[in-house]
């Protein structure tokens, strides 16, 4: 449960709440492989654990995993999911997809997986998963796979979603990390928390 209560600010200080309010940190850990990193994500006071990788072998193991923390849950999981695509390149297949349950978040980094793995596509078919999104997610016609997520929002619907369902306010999506260039294998500071923070809220 968050315990942020939302106070009517300026828009400065909106800004330096939100700074204080959302933070990421990438996780040292040892013995993992070069294409797997794993960030700690503070999102008002929630710890978010998100592991970002084209790893198929550490895809594999994040979905069995989490599934079977959630097996009491199983019918009625719900999964957050978001999706990033290189700027002004709509017909494009999508470069990254988040995947979000509770406080454990995936960025799988598409573009540089040579297929979809068979298990995320059965996943991602489990009629007893809901899935939810912000965004229309468009078609992945590279990986073969289309979904329709959600409705289509306004360019500010990430923040209203926050405001108005879990209260707080100031939350902004930066532009200029929405328009980055999500096709790079080391995916920055920001990139993670923004993408974090799209597929969470949606959770």
């Amino acid at each position: 449960m968050f315990t942020y209560s939302p106070i009517h600010y300026s828009e400065e200080e909106e800004e330096k709440e939100e700074e204080e309010s959302i933070h990421t940190s990438e996780r040292r850990v040892y013995g993992l492989n070069r294409r797997t990193r794993i960030f700690d994500v503070s999102f008002f006071g929630k710890s978010i654990t998100t592991t970002v990788t084209f790893e198929r072998r550490e895809i594999r193991r994040w979905i069995y995993s989490n599934l079977y923390y959630n097996r009491r849950n199983r019918y009625n999981l719900v999964v957050g999911l978001g999706v990033q695509w290189l700027p002004f390149s709509s017909d494009d297949p999508a470069e990254t997809l988040q995947i979000c349950i509770g406080t454990r978040c995936l960025i799988i980094q598409l573009s540089h997986t040579r297929y979809l793995p068979k298990f995320l596509q059965r996943f991602l078919d489990n009629e007893k998963i809901t899935f939810v999104g912000i965004w229309i997610i468009r078609s992945f016609h590279y990986h073969n796979i289309d979904y329709l997520l959600g409705n289509e929002s306004s360019s500010g619907s990430m923040e209203n979603l926050i405001r108005d369902y879990l209260g707080f306010k100031g939350v902004r999506k930066d532009e200029i990390v929405g328009r980055s260039n999500w096709n790079a294998k080391n995916l920055s500071v920001d990139q993670v928390q923004y993408a974090t923070v799209d597929a969470h809220a949606s959770f």
